[in-house]
């Protein structure tokens, strides 16, 4: 009975002892669950920091995408904003040139000088009583003859002239006496003719018809006496001439080109020129103020200098005539 108590007591501390063993290894269990855990979250806390990080790196990479492309449509806009203004400035050096080596050497500068005349026995005397300046262009050559058109009242005399010298300063300076063919106040238009040993001047060509609206002109003259300027503007359209107060030297009917290419006193008679550099029209009256708002000139159009020409054309013939029996 004793022995049997003994073994009933032992076997008890012996299931005991493995119980406790069990508590043991599962309180060291536990510790390791809570670790990975631990590891776990930090994983995933760092899963979702580089998917943010991604996120924020994919939308700069789009906002550069986008912005290298409006990069680009600008570099294409500007490069062909530079293009086109390269041959515009090609186009403009091109007008230029041909306008100072061709069209600026056939515009000459007229003044006229007016006096009266006396005499005391056997002398002569000459009193000033005033003269004028203006422009003018070559538009025939015969020989060494230059036919050179310009307005009537730039040439016209000052009241109580008995005698007139009109002068003409060609694109080189030099200065020639010039005669005095034709004029008609109907057109304000006169014809001149000085003789150049030299026959290197150009003669301009007249255009086949009237410049219409927003033609591109130059108007070229000599404005204050400054040799070869040249106002750029546009044709506007016609109207009539009115002036404040009647001229004897200038009493145009017809409609008169308008135009707002830059001019000023000293203009007038000098060529209105288009991108053909053909003469569309012959200057007479412009603005009087050196600001370039709301400035309009007038011109008289090509096709009634060509009726003025015709009208007068005797004249040429006859000095043409006159040259060839000369010299044969």
């Amino acid at each position: 009975m004793k022995r049997l108590s003994f073994f009933a007591l032992f076997l008890i501390l012996l299931i005991g002892v493995s119980l406790t063993s069990c508590n043991f290894n599962g309180s060291n269990d536990v510790p390791i669950s809570v670790n990975e855990d631990s590891s776990l979250k930090e994983l995933k806390k760092k899963y979702e920091s580089l998917v943010n990080e991604k996120s924020v790196l994919e939308d700069r990479l789009l906002n550069l995408t986008s912005s290298y492309s409006s990069l680009q449509t600008e570099i294409t806009k500007l490069k062909a904003d530079i293009k086109r203004i390269d041959e515009e400035i090609e186009n403009s050096y091109s007008i230029f040139s041909y306008l100072e080596n061709s069209v600026l050497e056939s515009a000459v500068l007229v003044s006229h000088s007016s006096f009266s005349e006396s005499n005391f026995w056997f002398f002569d005397f000459k009193d000033y009583i005033g003269g004028g300046i203006g422009s003018g262009f070559i538009f025939r050559q015969i020989g060494n003859y230059y036919y050179i058109l310009t307005n009537n009242h730039v040439i016209y005399p000052k009241e109580g002239s008995t005698l007139e010298e009109i002068y003409v300063n060609d694109y080189y300076y030099n200065e020639y006496s010039a005669t005095l063919l034709a004029n008609d106040a109907s057109y304000d238009m006169a014809i001149l003719r000085i003789e150049r040993k030299a026959n290197d001047l150009p003669v301009m060509k007249f255009a086949s018809d009237n410049p219409v609206g927003n033609d591109l002109v130059f108007a070229i003259g000599n404005p204050h006496g400054q040799i070869n300027s040249v106002g750029i503007g546009n044709v506007l359209g016609y109207s009539k001439v009115n002036l404040s107060k009647p001229v004897a030297s200038s009493n145009v009917k017809y409609d008169v080109i308008n135009h707002d290419a830059y001019m000023l006193s000293g203009n007038s008679g000098g060529m209105l020129v288009n991108l053909a550099y053909e003469v569309v029209g012959i200057n007479s009256w412009g603005g009087t103020t050196d600001t370039y708002e709301n400035h309009r000139g007038l011109a008289s159009p090509v096709l009634k200098i060509k009726e003025f020409i015709s009208q007068n054309e005797r004249y040429l013939r006859w000095w043409k005539w006159k040259r060839k029996y000369v010299f044969l």
